[in-house]
């Protein structure tokens, strides 16, 4: 039987409650001949924002990437007009790609 991981999710517990959580895609690149991690669907609990949650969680998925040798980067998606999480990404060592995003709405095709 073959099993595959396509997906895990990161999260952040503190004393019981659950602060923050992120996604972990997989992405094989067969162009660039690379593995990409990509971070979705963040989230950090209203109580507990500007405490370092995201932080650790993106510290933690680093890491374990770095460990597991699975990952060349990690990418994520940001609107355009989010600027308190272009500022934390930045923080923390990202920078902007040279991709833009093009999408189509199948309900109206």
């Amino acid at each position: 039987m073959l099993t595959f991981l396509v997906s895990f999710y990161v999260i952040a517990d503190i004393e019981g409650s659950i602060a923050g959580s992120l996604l972990v895609t997989f992405e094989w690149s067969d162009w660039q001949a690379k593995d990409f991690w990509w971070i979705q669907s963040v989230f950090v609990s209203g109580e507990f924002r500007k405490r370092g949650v995201y932080r650790e969680l993106y510290t933690y998925v680093k890491k374990l990437g770095i460990e597991e040798g699975a990952a060349n980067d990690l990418r994520l998606y940001v609107e355009h007009d989010n600027e308190i999480a272009k500022a934390a990404y930045s923080k923390l060592g990202m920078k902007p790609s040279h991709y833009l995003i093009y999408s189509a709405d199948l309900k109206e095709s």
